[in-house]
């Protein structure tokens, strides 16, 4: 059995999406957007690329998918 990941970073967030990784679900715990993640193990692997620099993506496909994600984030404001 997997463990969720949950993330608050949005580029982070578009990156385990465009790996290919199921978004779960997003929470707002206090005002703050986390993306949660299944499979913990390839989200940390992955995320690590990311944050090294080493997981290179489409700019086109990050940028939509940040958009998507920034969607999902506002449609939690009323």
């Amino acid at each position: 059995m997997t463990e969720e990941f949950p993330v608050k970073d949005l580029g982070e967030a578009a990156v385990l999406l465009m790996a290919g990784i199921p978004l779960m679900e997003v929470r707002t715990t206090d005002g703050v957007c986390w993306f949660v993640f299944d499979n913990k193990d390839q989200c940390r692997a992955v995320s690590n690329s990311y944050w090294f620099s080493e997981y290179l993506v489409d700019a086109k496909t990050f940028r939509e998918t940040m958009s998507r994600l920034k969607n999902r984030i506002f449609s939690f404001k009323s």
